[in-house]
């Protein structure tokens, strides 16, 4: 069995968290790996708002805080690997954070340039793409371990992520 553990992948938009859920899930079969984008719409539903908007800010640590206790209840059985957008400070102000024991961070990340392009291609306008890349540059100075997407392939970045994973996660 794996001792539990939880670990979150963070990101700014576009640097391919999303993408690469699905395969991560395939290489860590002992895992529990989600995306918080998951819940997303059946939270706006409730919450009457889209939470992707600006306008929502003031319901995100909500959001964030239950996904906080969402990964606790989860780690009980399994180790679980959380793809977000959540940084450490708002795992630390989550109200749930006492429910989680140790969190190992790696950040997902490309170059400005790449993120630009994959957002524009998803529809983003241009003051959202320059909020993301100043969000991505603030990540970048968290100094946590990174990954990047830039020259890999979603596999090709999911075979790194899952290697990190394995190697906080010891069989016991």
């Amino acid at each position: 069995m794996i001792e539990s553990r939880v670990l979150f992948v963070t990101g700014a938009p576009g640097a391919g968290k999303t993408a690469i859920t699905a395969l991560v899930a395939a290489r860590l079969p002992r895992f529990i790996v989600l995306d918080m984008d998951a819940l997303l719409e059946p939270a706006s539903l409730l919450a009457g708002i889209d939470l992707r908007r600006s306008e929502a800010a003031s319901m995100w640590p909500a959001y964030n805080d239950l996904w906080v206790r969402l990964t606790a209840a989860l780690t009980r059985s399994h180790p679980v690997l959380l793809l977000g957008p959540l940084e450490p400070d708002e795992v630390d102000a989550a109200p749930s954070r006492h429910m989680l024991g140790t969190v190992e961070w790696a950040l997902l990340d490309c170059a400005d340039g790449t993120r630009r392009e994959r957002l524009l291609a998803r529809g983003y306008d241009a003051p959202a793409v320059e909020d993301a890349i100043l969000d991505a540059d603030a990540r970048r100075s968290l100094g946590m371990y990174a990954i990047s997407t830039d020259r890999a392939s979603p596999d090709e970045t999911a075979a790194v992520v899952a290697k990190w994973a394995m190697s906080l996660c010891r069989e016991g």
